[in-house]
């Protein structure tokens, strides 16, 4: 190949080692999903989001996001000086939830 025939082998496995480097630096995205059997060490993983969103449910972001529009309804009317501690805490909290 490059070099010669003594080591052909040798010679594509680097090429393509090359290959698969380029692209896996110009698609990083793609090999985040390979590991994701870490998933109990990484929290930012698929596997960890999804076990997340297990233990949370989905009965309390519907509630939540109930809540959050009756306060953001209150605003408007009312104004932001017109929130208790609680509606404030409320609306930090599910700023801060990931979608």
């Amino acid at each position: 190949m490059i070099f010669g025939w003594t080591n052909a082998g040798g010679e594509a496995a680097h090429i393509g080692g090359a290959l698969a480097g380029f692209w896996l630096v110009r698609n990083p995205n793609h090999l985040h999903g390979f590991f994701d059997f870490l998933g109990q060490y990484d929290p930012t993983s698929k596997v960890a989001r999804a076990r997340v969103a297990v233990k949370r449910g989905n009965v309390q972001g519907s509630t939540t996001s109930t809540e959050v529009n009756r306060i953001l309804d209150k605003i408007s009317a009312r104004g932001l000086h017109s929130l208790t501690e609680g509606e404030k805490r409320v609306l930090r909290d599910a700023s801060r939830k990931p979608r």
